[in-house]
């Protein structure tokens, strides 16, 4: 489970409703930005850390069970976590760093990478539902070059995003 400290933390459950993840986002969202911003990335680091199991585990360990439950939580928590992070850190940022040219080249550069990412999840949780279902199963390199591609860019937008939003994160001390 992704950081699964306690069950209310975990945000993977099986076939969440899109109210239940706004609901479990709003309650990583308690607190200081920069703290939101540090639980909503373990989140989504744990994600990818599970994609990471199953490409690893193909084609002959895959545990169908676990790509459904995946497959049913990927899309609608990126969407959840784009849109906290949309809605109330990166205004946050804005209003500790000030009105910029170059703070809105950075909002609009994540955004932008919200939009891809959220695009890949769609693809990718539709190749994971057919892995769990088992009917046309997808070439299981291509699933693996999916999977990585998709972690990859999510890991190095979470390493991309902490680093810009530093300032705000320095807030916090």
């Amino acid at each position: 489970m992704f950081m699964a400290a306690t069950e209310e933390s975990s945000v993977l459950s099986a076939r969440p409703e899109k109210d239940d993840f706004e609901d479990k986002v709003c309650r990583l969202g308690d607190g200081p930005p920069a703290d939101v911003m540090a639980r909503l990335h373990a989140q989504k680091l744990a994600l990818c850390d599970l994609l990471e199991e199953v490409a690893d585990s193909l084609p002959q360990d895959l545990d169908r069970a676990r790509c459904a439950e995946i497959a049913a939580t990927l899309e609608p928590l990126m969407r959840a976590v784009h849109a906290y992070e949309e809605e109330v850190l990166f205004p946050a940022y804005v209003a500790s760093q000030g009105a910029t040219p170059q703070a809105d080249e950075l909002i609009a550069r994540l955004k932008a990478e919200h939009i891809e990412d959220v695009d890949f999840a769609t693809e990718l949780a539709e190749g994971l539902s057919l892995v769990a279902t088992g009917s046309d199963m997808p070439n299981a390199d291509a699933l693996g070059y999916m999977l990585r591609g998709f972690f990859s860019a999510v890991r190095r937008h979470v390493a991309g995003e902490r680093e810009a939003m530093a300032p705000l994160l320095s807030e916090k001390a």
